[in-house]
């Protein structure tokens, strides 16, 4: 995974978000759910399934193993729809993948899904490249 070492940061550390896939305008992280991850209902609160699919669609867009590298970026927009609640438990996985831009922007798709594959969340995002 070329440029993942540039990816870490320790707010993926602290939320202990795994990079499982980067690359070629994809991205994948696995979340192993945490008791400060619950919200007052006991499923996953909606600000970490947010985090998730802005930290996926800003590696999907960052990391890319055929062209010119670690390209850092900034998210301009995160529209983020909740499709059922999130478990209690387990794992959730989050995948991006680029859907067009240019040199200077790039259009994203995520999608947060639980650990049999049922999706939960899904984003899309805006993104700006930034000089190195």
């Amino acid at each position: 995974m070329t440029g993942a070492a540039e990816f870490a940061m320790p707010f993926l550390q602290a939320l202990g978000v795994e990079l499982l896939e980067a690359g070629g305008g994809v991205a994948a992280l696995k979340l192993t759910i945490r008791p400060d991850h619950l919200n007052a209902f006991g499923g996953v609160h909606g600000g970490v399934i947010a985090a998730l699919l802005d930290i996926v669609v800003s590696a999907a867009a960052a990391i890319d193993i055929d062209g010119p590298g670690f390209r850092p970026n900034l998210t301009l927009a995160l529209t983020t729809t909740h499709l059922s609640p999130a478990p209690g438990e387990g794992a959730l996985t989050a995948r991006a993948a680029v859907r067009g831009g240019g040199a200077q922007i790039a259009f994203v798709d995520a999608e947060v899904q639980t650990a049999d594959g049922t999706p939960i969340a899904t984003g899309t995002a805006t993104l700006r490249y930034r000089a190195g």
